[in-house]
Parts: C-alpha cells; sequence; structure tokens
C-alpha cells in the first residue's frame, strides 16, 4: 500500500488533545484516478490513549498547503504542530 518513505509522521502537544499524529500521503494511494496531490490523516488522542478524533484533509496540490487545512482546522486549540 504504500512504503515509509511516503510519509512523514509528525507528533505534537496541545491542550485539547495530548497527541496529534498527522500522516501525509500522496492521494492516488486513496484514488489512483488523483495523481501528483498530497492529503493527509489526522488523529488525535486523549491522555488515557484513546482516539477523539479522526479525519482525512482534502486534496492539495503541495503538503504546505496540506499543512496549512490542518493548521486552520486547529487553530483555536493551541496546538503547535512540529512539521
Amino acid at each position: 500500500m504504500k512504503n515509509e518513505e511516503d510519509y512523514i509522521v509528525s507528533e505534537t502537544v496541545g491542550t485539547k488533545y495530548v497527541k496529534t499524529f498527522v500522516t501525509f500521503f500522496k492521494s492516488e494511494y486513496r484514488d489512483e484516478n488523483i495523481k501528483n496531490k498530497f492529503y493527509a490523516h489526522v488523529a488525535c488522542y486523549d491522555k488515557y490513549g484513546n482516539e477523539n478524533e479522526s479525519w482525512n484533509t482534502d486534496d492539495h496540490d503541495t503538503i504546505k498547503e496540506v499543512k496549512q487545512e490542518i493548521i486552520e482546522e486547529y487553530k483555536n486549540d493551541d496546538i503547535e504542530f512540529k512539521f
């Protein structure tokens, strides 16, 4: 399905969630008809290790645009993303 070199995992700590993991993918992994685009899967966990929230971003032309969507989504949650 994917090679380790095809994605990056970032871990962050905020106030609402203890850990937020962001994994970047090429969009063709999700839909083979979408070429040269990227998306991310975002998973947020509480202090007990339970997943509170999980979602996929939209498809974007660059990873920078994907990151911007994530930052915008969590702008009120005091999360510092390390990417």
